[in-house]
């Protein structure tokens, strides 16, 4: 009897041992050569030395967040340095992603301290079996991760548009483009598998990135990804959601402003942006035709719209899952139509945090004056927002497209580095036409 409890004894106190042994080597970084030489044990480094480590998300009781983008391109390789793809199409694009996205986020999540590497690296590993996304705009890694529900073991605070994740002999890098735009790579423990089967449902979506063309893409953005067939593309029509009582009620309350006050004053009578003006608690709320609504409120009072965090440091995530929030509240009664709203930046200057949003369809950006929606926040409160209330719906009549390489000619034309992308211009129009837009990288 007492030698069936000694041994279970004997070998819980050798597991408990090795444990320790393993924590302690995470923190002091003893065997850090150790493992990198031994080719079995090479991924396993960064976990080791994460348990060293405490939790780095101040997102209190959970690190989940809600997911304000999804790629507007993703591009899968096969050895042979061909490329298939999802973009221009939103169904395409959400249907790969769901099939992908596990991928991006074990890579992300178990992503090694970001070594610098340079043009040929990156080209490269495009050219290598893997998959590309590529997103609107710069996201920060560590809000990437939390959106797919994982943390980062190796926390950076670099921002990306474009992730590459790409077979390198028996292992699988990370590439991405910063926002200053320098080239990382980081080792990584996802798996790359199961992409055969992947590509070959979108064989006739073959892509390319600018750089392999040459010719009439020279000069654009390198990375500019430009279909082989010309992208089907659709006339859209645009609502105003403010025509719709309950919208504006949505917007008093999301303001806490009383919309039968008084205090109220138009500007702009009769032209094109006519607006009303009303005023309440040092707060003002502009609300114009065109569908734009401004909330400003500079000053400190009992009445500000705080947030979750006001009491504690934010970090990124915190900020822009605020801002994600607060449009959402604006839009509760929107007309449901074709359109998502992305995230599309954050910047921040004197602790005073921007965070812009932009609208989508199809993968298509709408182009409006500005961003489609703009959340300023400052010592953990919301002191201004500007936002265009639209519905876009896509009308079903095809518009004719200018093949790529010609769009590429007449675009590189004073736009030199631009990205080559279709987009839709809102200029106030019920009807919104796509055309070929070289957008700033």
């Amino acid at each position: 009897m007492a030698k069936q409890v000694i041994e279970p004894l004997k070998t819980f106190i050798i597991v408990l041992l090795l444990a320790s042994s393993l924590f302690l080597a995470g923190k002091t970084g003893v065997f850090n050569e150790l493992i990198s030489s031994v080719p079995v044990l090479e991924n396993a480094g960064d976990w080791i030395r994460s348990l060293g480590r405490q939790n780095s998300s101040s997102i209190e009781g959970s690190i989940f967040l809600h997911e304000a983008a999804r790629p507007v391109g993703i591009v899968l390789t096969d050895r042979d340095g061909l490329h298939v793809g999802a973009m221009y199409d939103r169904a395409a694009i959400n249907d790969l992603y769901n099939r992908v996205s596990k991928t991006l986020g074990e890579a992300l999540g178990s992503a090694s301290v970001p070594e610098e590497v340079d043009r040929r690296q990156w080209e490269g590993a495009l050219g290598s079996e893997g998959v590309y996304f590529e997103f609107s705009d710069e996201i920060p890694l560590t809000v990437a991760a939390r959106w797919l529900g994982l943390e980062m073991i190796n926390v950076n605070s670099h921002s990306a548009k474009r992730i590459c994740i790409a077979k390198s002999g028996d292992r699988t890098d990370m590439y991405y483009i910063s926002g200053d735009k320098r080239i990382f790579r980081c080792r990584t423990a996802a798996v790359l598998s199961g992409l055969a089967p992947l590509m070959n449902s979108l064989m006739q979506k073959e892509v390319n990135f600018a750089f392999e063309l040459g010719g009439d893409f020279e000069g654009l953005d390198p990375n500019s990804l430009i279909p082989k067939n010309t992208p089907e593309a659709y006339v859209l029509k645009s609502e105003n959601l403010l025509d719709n009582e309950a919208a504006r009620d949505s917007v008093f309350s999301a303001f806490r402003i009383n919309p039968g006050s008084k205090n109220t004053y138009k500007i702009n009578e009769g032209k094109a942006n006519e607006g009303v003006v009303y005023v309440e608690n040092n707060a003002t709320l502009e609300i114009y035709k065109n569908g734009l609504i401004v909330y400003d409120r500079e000053t400190d009072g009992r009445n500000d719209i705080m947030l979750p965090f006001a009491q504690r440091p934010a970090d990124i995530g915190d900020i822009i899952e605020a801002a994600w929030e607060m449009i959402g509240s604006l839009r509760e009664h929107d007309s449901r139509g074709d359109e998502v709203i992305y995230f599309t930046g954050v910047s921040e200057a004197a602790s005073v945090y921007k965070v812009t949003f932009d609208y989508f369809v199809n993968g298509k950006e709408i182009i409006n004056d500005g961003h489609g929606a703009t959340v300023t926040m400052k010592d953990g409160r919301i002191i201004k927002v500007s936002a265009y209330l639209k519905s876009y719906r896509l009308a079903g009549e095809k518009t004719a497209m200018l093949p790529a390489r010609l769009a590429a000619a007449i675009a590189r034309e004073g736009t030199d580095g631009s990205q080559l992308c279709i987009a839709y211009e809102d200029n106030g129009a019920d009807t919104l036409v796509p055309f070929w837009y070289p957008k700033r990288a």
